[in-house]
């Protein structure tokens, strides 16, 4: 979370934020260092850095009542990468799941998640011949996330939606995701 921006010299006051589940689930998912994109957050230490190159996008989020933690959860339209064949109990052996082996399949998002119920996506198919150009599957249809799958969610990715005019082979309503948001292609 950015507090303060200094500009001569540039510095930013940045609070860290860290996972804070409420459920055993997350709870073992966290201590097992393994990553989370989204749910519920408490902010940590703050701190003053003087590069802003850790930043990829704007999230959004929810400030919770309480004020101590935030809410952030995939939203209407965003595009986001899902681990491919993710279970839960990889929080009981994460040995048998570096972040270098994690394989991801992305979607966009139909219908946002709202207290205790399930996300919808749509599943998206990279277009042969482009590197980071992607469309919904044709003959997918959305899927529900339900609330005890969240976690998994890896991370959002930036994205552009394409109106087809911008070159040849490029399909209306595809989307361009950053690039250093998906993983590159096998050699």
């Amino acid at each position: 979370q950015i507090m303060k921006v200094h500009v001569r010299p540039f510095k930013l006051c940045i609070n860290w934020l860290y996972p804070h589940p409420g459920y055993q689930g997350g709870i073992d998912w966290v201590n097992r260092d393994l990553p989370v994109a989204c749910g519920e957050f408490a902010r940590d230490n703050s701190e003053h850095i003087t590069t802003f190159r850790i930043f990829s996008h704007q999230v959004n989020y929810d400030k919770n009542m309480d004020r101590l933690t935030y809410t952030i959860y995939p939203r209407n339209g965003e595009i986001w990468a899902l681990f491919k064949d993710w279970d839960i109990r990889w929080r009981s052996n994460p040995e048998n799941h570096p972040r270098m082996r994690y394989e991801y399949q992305f979607v966009e998002v139909v219908k946002e998640y709202v207290e205790s119920t399930a996300v919808e996506v749509a599943f998206l198919d990279k277009v042969g011949g482009f590197l980071s150009l992607y469309q919904r599957k044709i003959q997918g249809k959305p899927v529900l996330i339900p609330p005890n799958q969240l976690l998994r969610f890896s991370h959002r990715v930036p994205s552009y939606t394409m109106h087809g005019t911008e070159g040849e082979g490029v399909p209306e309503g595809s989307f361009e995701l950053d690039p250093a948001a998906i993983p590159l292609a096998p050699q």
